[in-house]
């Protein structure tokens, strides 16, 4: 399962680098579902060949694509009606901080009485407003948690959206209206 989020992952994250920025600004891409479905299908098996699932029996890695396939339709038919909604641009995929061989951005600093924490991390992606001045944070996730965000937060047991929300916040100067998880397989979404 693990194997498989990575996947989705990563398929995501090179179909939207790949993305011409006019594509993502205009929403035009969501205009097209099949054909942007198709070029996600495509870039999932040519990912295929890469992964952990190229040693299994053909019959096991169909199942896996085919199951990855249907979970990516879902994604491109509930990306559009966000989109609609919302008109915010993928802009940052995989956005990593704190980490200097890898990142531009520095830690999330937070000061404590004993000293500075220093975070670091990589956020899913980052949608930017037209304007570019407003940043909604997502995290994906192949399949439904137990525990509702809301309710993990109240118990003070939800800390990754929080922590990515002040890293967008603080490193990137943006004023953030959210922060959500993106459940890949459901095509639901909940956040703060």
């Amino acid at each position: 399962a693990m194997e498989m989020g990575n996947l989705l992952h990563k398929t995501l994250e090179e179909f939207y680098k790949e993305l011409p920025i006019a594509e993502k600004e205009s929403g035009a891409f969501l205009k097209r579902p099949s054909s942007t479905e198709a070029a996600l299908h495509k870039k999932l098996e040519s990912l295929m060949s890469e992964s952990p699932f190229k040693n299994e029996p053909l019959y096991r890695q169909r199942m896996h694509v085919n199951s990855m396939k249907g979970t990516l339709s879902l994604f491109v038919r509930q990306e559009k009606k966000l989109f609609e909604k919302r008109s915010f641009v993928p802009t940052y995929l995989e956005l990593k901080f704190g980490k200097p061989e890898t990142s531009a951005l520095d830690y999330l600093k937070i000061e404590g009485t004993g000293g500075a924490i220093l975070i670091e991390g990589q956020i899913d992606r980052v949608d930017i407003s037209k304007e570019k001045s407003q940043a909604l944070v997502i995290d994906y996730k192949r399949s439904a948690r137990e525990f509702k965000v809301h309710e993990k937060l109240e118990e003070g047991l939800e800390f990754q959206l929080p922590i990515y929300l002040l890293a967008v916040r603080r490193l990137l100067n943006l004023e953030v209206v959210g922060a959500e998880i993106r459940v890949l397989r459901d095509a639901v979404q909940e956040g703060i």
